[in-house]
């Protein structure tokens, strides 16, 4: 096999690094979870665990460890109207890019709509995450590592850490947006370290059932012993 290098320190990775029932590798250096190709991964058996509720979610068990892999669009509601927002809104910026362009007033008028241009980017590659993208969780006695594809998204970073440091998992609800001053709720996944700290494994899930399957999930594999944590939703 190809000797392996991680892509963003350049260290290479040993047998030990990895994660091959979840087509997995974490870099001993940077702590960076990568992801696998079939030509990388000698051996490899991915076997489907016949759970698929809630709907869209897929768990894959292992030798060493288990595999969740949610899509974003699946667990979030209401893409629709933003979708539509950002088609109205890249369609007008196009449009006035254009005229600009063909005024032959050169790029300076552009300047002016910076921040507008900014704000479709933006909104784009939101709409394209939620639309593409699948998280992964592989959680095994030794590691839990979660991983985001395609795309990156600063809300939802890469994430990896040893179970043993854990204390309990958890589910909290918090106001990502609002709408004419009306708030939108939405819940994160919490990990209780054992020092006292919390670490968000994921969040912006806007449909409560997700959330709570992969707590369930994670804590069954690792026997935590359910327990109401502080600013935990309670509610089914």
């Amino acid at each position: 096999m190809k000797q392996l290098i991680c892509p963003n320190c350049q260290t290479p990775l040993t047998a030990t690094d990895l994660k091959l029932d979840a087509g997995l590798a974490i870099c001993p250096n940077c702590r960076s979870v990568l992801q696998l190709d079939a030509g990388q991964m000698p051996g490899f058996n991915h076997k489907k665990f016949p759970v698929s509720t809630p709907d869209g979610i897929e768990v894959y068990p292992g030798a060493l460890g288990m595999e969740i892999l949610i899509p974003w669009k699946k667990m979030n509601k209401g893409v629709g109207p933003i979708l539509f927002f950002t088609l109205i809104w890249d369609a007008f910026i196009l449009f006035f890019i254009a005229i600009i362009l063909l005024s032959g007033n050169g790029f300076m008028p552009l300047l002016f709509m910076g921040l507008h241009i900014l704000v479709g980017i933006g909104l784009t590659y939101y709409c394209l995450s939620v639309l593409l993208n699948t998280t992964s969780i592989y959680v095994s006695q030794s590691d839990l590592l979660i991983s985001h594809r395609p795309l990156k998204s600063p809300f939802n970073k890469d994430r990896s850490m040893e179970p043993k440091d854990i204390e309990q998992i958890y589910v909290e609800q918090y106001v990502a947006s609002t709408t004419n001053n009306r708030p939108n709720y939405a819940f994160k996944v919490l990990a209780l370290m054992r020092d006292g700290d919390k670490t968000t494994l994921l969040k912006g899930i806007t449909r409560l059932p997700y959330a709570r399957f992969i707590e369930k999930e994670i804590e069954r594999f690792l026997g935590l012993k359910d327990r109401q944590v502080e600013g935990e939703y309670l509610t089914s």
